[in-house]
């Protein structure tokens, strides 16, 4: 079963705009996830998906290959569900493109956890949160699952909520930024509106629950650093 990888990557970030083009200790962050994606050798093709001149140049001299999408898409899944519909691939595996410390494990464990349950729209990926200010944070996404390890809500705010301080009564998961598809279900989902839950939260995967689908989590010991913010930068680890 072929798997394509794509990351979706555009330049006016709000909070960080032309991130994906700076440098960081000798990389760009574009070209660090690039290449630790490539290091799963799950991943049979992977490309770089973006509306950008500017990207695409800097992906091209990596040895990427580059997608060129429309500018009308409202979020990097709409984006890849383009990308997606040219190449045809059963399973597409989405990496945003902030995910700077993303491992082969990961992507393992979202694939795997699509596969898991045949009526999953998603497979997805969290870990543990540890500290208060890992709860308190908005740019870590948190996520809540049912016993089966469906995701049942993912919002910004700290959730769920417990009026206990120690985090040891309950669990909190942050959510990591890869996603696996079924190709079906991403085309399903490029087709479907922006709902209220996605455009408060401003988080593309409400979408699917919001229209019944299914996300599978599975769980990991490994905390990815986003870089949302130039702050993040120093939370890296190389």
């Amino acid at each position: 079963m072929g798997i394509l990888g794509v990351i979706p990557v555009r330049y006016d970030s709000k909070r960080f705009p032309g991130k994906a083009l700076y440098n960081i200790k000798g990389k760009t962050l574009l070209e660090w996830v690039y290449t630790r994606t490539r290091r799963s050798h799950l991943i049979d093709r992977l490309i770089i998906t973006t509306d950008d001149d500017r990207i695409a140049a800097c992906a091209e001299s990596i040895g990427a290959e580059v997608f060129f999408s429309k500018r009308r898409h409202t979020c990097g899944t709409e984006r890849i569900a383009e990308a997606a519909a040219q190449y045809k691939y059963p399973i597409v595996v989405n990496i945003q493109g902030d995910e700077i410390s993303i491992t082969s494990e990961i992507i393992r464990k979202a694939v795997n956890a699509l596969k898991s349950d045949p009526r999953a729209w998603a497979g997805t990926v969290a870990h543990s949160i540890t500290s208060i200010d890992e709860l308190k944070n908005p740019d870590l996404v948190k996520v809540v699952v049912d016993k089966h390890k469906n995701a049942l809500y993912f919002s910004r705010c700290p959730i769920p909520y417990s009026s206990s301080k120690n985090l040891t009564k309950m669990a909190h998961y942050g959510h990591i930024g890869v996603y696996a598809f079924r190709n079906k279900y991403l085309q399903n989902f490029a087709a479907l509106k922006q709902g209220q839950l996605e455009n408060i939260e401003k988080l593309e995967q409400l979408r699917i629950l919001e229209n019944g689908g299914r996300i599978k989590v599975a769980m990991t010991k490994h905390k990815s650093v986003s870089i949302n913010r130039r702050k993040d930068i120093k939370w890296v680890e190389f």
